[in-house]
């Protein structure tokens, strides 16, 4: 995808539309293309521009400043804006915003650079929860609205993934614990970020954590639950399914696992329709996750 419209790059970006039309007529901040409808369009280049623009804008009186910059000028004023940054939690949009553009131009050389550069400010826990959660949650909202396509949202997925994956494999073998958790999603449910990260809390925390994984059939984690003598399991729910079903699911695993202690996460639209009983716990974010380790 290489076509976006002046409203999607308001939802990219969070500059409003009329604003981004009064910088280009200004400043010529952005040329659009026209098809031969003569409508306006924009591409890659253009949407990366407009972000890199945002990412530098600190008040009003730095628009026309930085909007009247080439493009080499604008790469190169990113890269001396992060090596000035402090760990001030509010410069976290700004990571946002440039993830964004690499994602979107199956950029992974510039993700990499950015997360690497964005990972040496924050502790991962911290990166998490003020980069990647926000950066994700806009992704799929675009994703959902059918702004981007699904090998976009792939590709950037798969990026975050290799991130967790890898500072799982650089965490030390665990000791022997009292503690064993069985980690899934149900059948259906592909998505893992959350629970891949879960994973990786588990670890760094010294708990003995069995990564089952997505679309796992609910005999296969009962079989493991009973075969590891789990004390913990931990299902996430992202798709918004119907509540029934995921209630029967959750009555059903309370059922056949009456001696673990069962945690799910998720879809907070779809949770918060359901009614656990004392021996279920919701996870509603990273922070109650990490009070409850």
């Amino acid at each position: 995808m290489n076509s976006f419209t002046i409203s999607q790059l308001e939802q990219f970006s969070g500059i409003k539309a009329h604003t981004i039309r009064i910088w280009e007529k200004r400043y010529n901040a952005l040329r659009p293309n026209r098809t031969l409808g003569n409508t306006r369009y924009y591409d890659g280049h253009q949407l990366k521009r407009l972000l890199n623009i945002a990412s530098l804008i600190e008040g009003e009186s730095q628009v026309a400043k930085f909007c009247l910059l080439s493009d080499e000028e604008l790469a190169q004023k990113i890269i001396e804006k992060f090596e000035r940054l402090q760990s001030d939690e509010t410069d976290a949009s700004n990571y946002i915003l440039q993830l964004t553009a690499a994602g979107i131009n199956y950029d992974a050389y510039s993700f990499d650079l950015i997360y690497k550069h964005a990972s040496k400010r924050f502790d991962i826990i911290t990166l998490y929860k003020l980069v990647i959660i926000p950066f994700l949650n806009r992704v799929g909202i675009l994703w959902a609205g059918e702004r981007i396509p699904p090998s976009q949202e792939h590709f950037i997925s798969n990026l975050i993934i290799q991130k967790i994956h890898a500072a799982t494999s650089a965490l030390p073998a665990s000791k022997k614990s009292n503690e064993t958790w069985a980690l899934c999603t149900p059948e259906g449910e592909f998505h893992e970020i959350g629970l891949l990260f879960s994973h990786f809390m588990l670890r760094q925390a010294g708990k003995n954590s069995i990564y089952l994984g997505c679309n796992l059939p609910f005999e296969s984690l009962i079989s493991t639950v009973q075969e590891v003598h789990a004390s913990h399991i931990l299902v996430f729910f992202i798709h918004y399914n119907e509540s029934v079903r995921v209630q029967e699911y959750i009555n059903s695993l309370i059922f056949k696992a009456k001696t673990c202690k069962i945690l799910i996460s998720g879809n907070v639209r779809l949770l918060s329709k359901l009614h656990f009983d004392e021996n279920v716990e919701w996870i509603k974010t990273v922070d109650d996750f990490i009070l409850k380790l």
